[in-house]
């Protein structure tokens, strides 16, 4: 599967869809059209019209399907620039690297705090 939502915009055919998987957090702005958008891991399905923004979790996978009867979809790729969005980034990029190695230094070292 390929990383989706890497570009700043996105842009669907009418009754097309785009799939993929979020490297991190993104935020999908609908500018024109409509967007139905499902996740991994979550019961709901969203509709989104212009102006409409969802909250993308990372590491899931996303389906953005254009609804035929809005025409084009076109939607903005934003990054979460929150602090706790940045700190959740930075905790998982940590963690992973944690795992992948163990190199003796404490966490408190790996989180650059000494």
């Amino acid at each position: 599967m390929r990383t989706l939502f890497t570009n700043e915009l996105l842009v669907v055919a009418p009754g097309e869809a785009a799939s993929g998987i979020a490297g991190q957090p993104r935020m999908l702005r609908v500018s024109r059209g409509r967007a139905w958008v499902t996740m991994e891991g979550s019961d709901d399905d969203h509709w989104l019209g212009a102006g409409a923004g969802l909250m993308l979790p990372a590491a899931r996978l996303v389906v953005v399907e254009a609804d035929p009867a809005a025409g084009e979809l076109r939607a903005a790729v934003e990054r979460d620039r929150s602090s706790f969005a940045a700190l959740a980034w930075r905790l998982r990029s940590l963690l992973q690297r944690l795992t992948w190695r163990n190199s003796g230094r404490s966490i408190v070292e790996h989180l650059g705090l000494v």
